[in-house]
């Protein structure tokens, strides 16, 4: 009698073990199934700007002119290893409001041409601007003035050098005050 019990519990165990299973397996296939319907669903809802409004960004295909460009490779042989520029700094990123954080905000969105710093610490040694034709424009004067003052008030040397067709290192190089008494807001013709 009792293997009589086992074999009909036995065989009600095995059938409910299957519906069991194959009530998981059922499940499992709806969720997947769901899970696929909502990718479609949500992979049609793309995150994308109004069709009325333009993306006001694009990579620039140049990060410095070619006057930049040219300038920073003599730039950099006049300079040597023992010294690291920087390209298109804020003035924000090197001058540091003394008083109010309202003067941040009047250097926050300019910036200045070239840093050079020491290789071995990256301190800051000077500020380079590359004046082109664009500095003789009345609203590029003051704003240079303003950049030259800052520096001035900053103690801080800021070099202008006037752009040019082409570069040479060692006429940069002599013009350098990296091993003399630093030149604030000095002007290099």
């Amino acid at each position: 009698m009792n293997d009589q019990f086992m074999s009909w519990g036995g065989a009600h165990m095995r059938d409910l073990l299957s519906n069991v299973i194959l009530g998981n397996i059922i499940l499992s296939i709806v969720i997947i199934v769901i899970c696929f319907i909502l990718a479609i669903i949500l992979g049609s809802l793309k995150v994308s700007l109004p069709q009325n409004k333009r993306n006001p960004y694009s990579v620039r295909e140049n990060f410095l002119t070619d006057n930049e460009r040219a300038f920073l490779k003599e730039f950099n042989k006049a300079c040597g290893p023992e010294f690291t520029i920087f390209a298109q700094v804020r003035l924000a990123d090197i001058l540091n409001p003394v008083k109010e954080y309202k003067d941040l905000n009047k250097v926050a969105s300019k910036s200045i041409d070239f840093i050079v710093c020491k290789s071995e610490d990256l301190s800051l040694v000077c500020a380079v601007e590359l004046d082109d034709s664009t500095h003789k424009l009345y609203k590029r004067r003051q704003r240079d003035k303003f950049v030259d003052d800052l520096f001035q008030m900053a103690k801080f040397p800021l070099i202008r050098f006037q752009a040019r067709s082409n570069y040479n290192a060692n006429n940069i190089r002599r013009l350098l005050p990296f091993c003399n008494p630093p030149v604030i807001a000095s002007r290099v013709d």
